[in-house]
């Protein structure tokens, strides 16, 4: 569990110097960004969800599903970066009903896309994970 808690803490060390990296390139060319707001958290429940950490540049939420959960369909809003906290298999099913099974060891990476799906816990334990979601930022006046 450790080496996962060292893995999430460099990818959203990571995450936020890229971030804040990419919002400095852009005030300096004058790109216009959208204002750092918080995305919202899921409501498509019953998974329980934890902010784990927030500010300016990220939003880090814990995941946890239980033995055989589902979750109706729901939006995700924003693209993040997921880290396993324990091995994983759930099912993954689109609006129009197309799914597919991911197995994931503890201590796995994936960027997830913005979507629309539901899920549901295809294993006899708990499943945990960590969403790690950019925010925007305002460039400085």
């Amino acid at each position: 569990m450790k080496a996962i808690l060292i893995t999430a803490a460099t990818a959203v060390a990571a995450l936020t110097l890229g971030i804040a990296e990419t919002s400095a390139q852009h005030a300096e060319h004058g790109a216009h960004q959208t204002p750092a707001a918080t995305p919202a958290l899921p409501q498509g429940g019953p998974a329980a969800v934890k902010v784990e950490l927030e500010n300016d540049s990220v939003l880090v939420l814990r995941v946890r599903m239980e033995p055989h959960e589902r979750t109706p369909m729901h939006d995700l809003v924003g693209g993040r970066v997921v880290i396993w906290l324990t091995d994983t298999h759930l099912r993954d099913t689109s609006p129009d009903g197309r799914s597919n099974e991911i197995r994931r060891a503890a201590g796995a990476i994936d960027w997830v896309p913005s979507q629309r799906h539901a899920g549901e816990n295809l294993g006899d334990q708990p499943i945990e994970w960590l969403a790690i979601i950019p925010k925007a930022k305002q460039p400085a006046r």
